[in-house]
């Protein structure tokens, strides 16, 4: 079945023309003047208490910040729907390059934030020009223990581009050469990983070879950026006498008890994850279940063939409606209102995402639509950030700070909405065995995957890390795939680390523990929304609210009356898989 074709996002409002635009022109020449003064301002600051221009500065940067924000994710969204067009990329390295310098900015200030006295702090926060932003300083004096020294902060602000950031930069250039070749078409990465989806074992293994031979002549440059990343980030900790995870934790609002306990629970429930892997591949008459197989179709799903774009918006809209009529609202706005880039098409970055621009009230979603279940789960992730961004509609960016963890609450939700609406109107065992299949792809993805990242960087960030070479970090991959996935896989992915964009963010480490947080986490939202109906949404939208600006043990305990620092907090999320893998196993025969 041939699909119409999906449609491409509306970037044309924010700035006309987009990036090549001389509307987005005009506004670079503006924010980088505009920064450049910011940064002077910034490095004349008198101490805090005394100097009188620091309500008008924290203002001013702030105000800046907002502008600089729009005007990067139009350049990014721009770059990532074609990734090859020269032009693109030199605006979003433009956007990154200016983005650096806004925090280089901030570089002195930050530290004077952390370092002033406690009656001097509070009359800043409390000054009618600052106290809109009062939370995010607040948030910033509480990590100012992970700052050098100021001179030396100073410096290594000025250094962060070169030093650290363009390695990220080369990555992104790297990845987007990436050429992979299946069954004689060159695909984009997004359309090379949908064939993931396909029923055929054989098909599904020439996608992955595929995906293998496309990544293997960049795996050196990929272990050279990956080197100067992770070294950069250990000298830091050095120098900071922290742990390497300690700005992961200050980013993401979280405390290492709460993420100790996270995996504790990950762990305890590994084997029951194990048995549902090697059922699968009995299921797909395999003689083991192959990393080509995560996603491989099982059971009869109630629609036959690719679904087209037009009816998966109606799906989710319909099943959004159940437990959030505004999340139901807030995707057919999305739908209508061209927010969505799902264009299956060579040339575009693989992976999904949404964005939001904050002057328009809008967001913006990336993904590659072949008419997968898959796809169908990803559309209601990247909706439900969408619904996230709405309900902080009318906050200042600064209060709109989401730590990752708490970034994935509404999209989690959104994607878990759809997987058990359906399996819940099953109408066939068939039926019910796919759908069990999704769910259950989602827990080993989020509790199996996500932990062998976190080792993984772990790993790379120790005092005993492996050689920065391709056959090192391959086998390390390897070791950390096999820890986690035990017997339930028998092909492992060793160039998983090369072709994982998340390990070359430069500028949030540790891009892996949030999803199984947000996935847990969202797990007891559901529960809670389950309960309450539709009524549910004021409460929603207040636990939504309140992440731009709270901790996520404050959060939880405020809204759901959780103690994140306990395995327990999830004990009723691993009861309902236990019975998922076991009601699976029945299904399958297994």
């Amino acid at each position: 079945m041939t699909l119409p074709p999906a449609p491409r996002w509306d970037l044309d409002r924010p700035f006309p023309g987009g990036p090549t635009g001389p509307a987005w022109r005009a506004e670079a020449d503006a924010l980088e003047a505009a920064v450049a003064a910011l940064t002077l301002r910034a490095d004349a600051l008198g101490p805090l208490g005394e100097d009188t221009d620091w309500p008008p500065f924290i203002a001013e940067a702030f105000a800046v910040e907002a502008r600089a924000a729009d005007w990067g994710t139009v350049a990014h969204c721009a770059a990532s729907a074609a990734a090859l067009d020269p032009a693109l990329r030199a605006a979003a390295a433009r956007a990154d390059g200016l983005t650096t310098r806004l925090e280089r900015a901030w570089t002195a200030p930050r530290g004077q934030l952390g370092r002033a006295p406690q009656a001097a702090f509070d009359a800043l926060c409390a000054d009618p020009l600052v106290a809109p932003h009062a939370p995010s300083l607040r948030n910033q004096r509480a990590a100012a223990a992970l700052l050098l020294p100021p001179d030396q902060q100073l410096l290594f602000a000025d250094l962060a581009e070169p030093a650290l950031h363009a390695w990220g930069r080369l990555y992104d250039d790297v990845s987007a050469a990436v050429v992979i070749e299946v069954d004689g078409q060159r695909l984009s990465q997004g359309q090379a990983f949908n064939r993931f989806d396909d029923p055929d074992p054989a098909a599904r293994g020439r996608a992955f070879d595929a995906v293998a031979a496309g990544w293997a002549p960049a795996s050196g440059t990929c272990a050279a950026a990956l080197a100067q990343i992770c070294g950069t980030r250990s000298v830091l900790a050095r120098r900071t006498q922290t742990s390497p995870l300690a700005p992961a934790l200050a980013q993401n609002r979280v405390e290492a008890g709460t993420i100790d306990a996270m995996w504790a629970f990950a762990r305890e429930l590994a084997p029951a994850l194990r048995r549902y892997l090697r059922a699968k591949g009995r299921a797909l008459g395999l003689p083991g279940l192959r990393w080509a197989d995560l996603r491989a179709p099982v059971g009869q799903p109630a629609a036959s063939g690719p679904l087209p774009f037009p009816v998966a918006v109606d799906e989710v809209v319909r099943l959004f409606t159940e437990r959030s009529p505004a999340m139901a609202a807030l995707a057919r706005r999305a739908a209508d209102g061209a927010w969505i880039e799902a264009e299956d098409r060579p040339g575009k970055r693989h992976g999904a995402f949404c964005a939001g621009i904050t002057s328009l009230e809008e967001s913006r979603v990336f993904m590659t639509w072949s008419g997968s279940a898959t796809n169908l789960t990803t559309l209601a992730h990247e909706l439900g950030h969408a619904f996230h961004n709405e309900a902080l509609r009318g906050l200042p960016l600064s209060r709109r700070e989401l730590p990752m963890t708490l970034a994935e609450t509404a999209s989690t939700f959104g994607e878990a909405l759809v997987r058990q609406a359906a399996l819940a109107a099953a109408r066939s065992p068939a039926e019910e065995l796919h759908l069990l299949d999704l769910e259950l792809q989602a827990a080993a993805a989020f509790l199996l995957n996500i932990p062998v990242r976190y080792d993984f960087e772990r790993a790379l960030l120790s005092d005993a890390p492996p050689e920065f070479t391709v056959e090192a970090l391959s086998a390390a991959m390897e070791s950390a795939q096999r820890d986690w996935y035990g017997d339930g896989l028998t092909q492992l992915h060793p160039l998983f680390w090369a072709e994982k964009l998340h390990f070359y963010l430069t500028r949030t480490p540790f891009y892996n523990f949030p999803y199984t947080f947000g996935y847990l986490f969202s797990a007891r939202v559901a529960a809670a929304a389950a309960d309450a109906g539709p009524s549910f949404d004021p409460r929603w939208i207040a636990l939504l609210r309140a992440t731009g600006t709270d901790g996520c043990e404050q959060v939880a305990a405020d809204h759901l009356g959780l103690d994140l620092r306990s395995p327990g907090a999830w004990a009723p999320v691993g009861a309902a898989i236990e019975a998922q893998v076991a009601r699976f196993e029945a299904l399958a025969g297994a």
